[in-house]
């Protein structure tokens, strides 16, 4: 009996000129354009994930925001609260430039603030980007690790141009919908639905 897809939704954070949308490319096989603008408002991306192992099928949209800390805070209070834990925080660091870090902490914590007072919890990965960039880098991999444990994130290093970090990557998210989708089942939580209408392209 085939299973229904397990259907998420991944927000993309980062400073402007962290790597999100190259990133975002790489995962959906894109063809890079090394002359893309950067993004100015919500755009979406749809992956889908063949089942293995027994498991069903993911179906995840991804939302990349534009680098902006003022938008975060909104979108994705407002995702978490409709969609509740089947999103996903992919907060993404530049290694070479330790304002992106910084910033991004400032994103995590105005996130993490929820609707008044209610915390919420954070699903996700920490990513530090360009590690390719050997002689520019800044942030250390020990200080990256340090701050996925504060932000109670999982933790990869990556270069956008690497394949074989982008198949890490797909493990690490495959993962932790899984665990998600194990842990709401095994305590019968009804999670509200988050089939949609979405398609490739930007949020209006």
């Amino acid at each position: 009996m085939n299973q229904e897809p397990i259907q998420v939704r991944c927000i993309l954070l980062g400073a402007a000129a962290s790597g999100k949308s190259t990133f975002l490319s790489k995962l959906n096989n894109d063809n890079l354009n090394r002359n893309y603008s950067m993004t100015t408002r919500p755009v979406t991306r749809t992956k889908t994930y063949v089942a293995n192992n027994n498991r069903p099928a993911i179906q995840v949209v991804f939302i990349d925001c534009p680098g902006r800390e003022e938008l975060y805070g909104k979108l994705v209070n407002d995702i978490v609260r409709r969609i509740g834990s089947k999103s996903i925080i992919i907060a993404m660091f530049d290694v070479t430039n330790r304002t992106s870090l910084s910033s991004l902490e400032t994103i995590i914590n105005t996130i993490g603030k929820g609707d008044g007072n209610k915390t919420l919890e954070l699903n996700g990965i920490l990513v530090a980007n360009k590690i390719d960039l050997i002689d520019k880098r800044i942030v250390t991999s020990n200080e990256g690790q340090l701050k996925s444990k504060m932000f109670k994130l999982r933790y990869m290093e990556c270069s956008s141009l690497d394949d074989l970090t982008v198949q890490e990557f797909d493990q690490l998210l495959n993962d932790i919908v899984h665990n998600i989708d194990r842990t709401e089942q095994t305590n019968g939580l009804n999670v509200p639905s988050t089939r949609s209408n979405e398609t490739n392209g930007e949020i209006n």
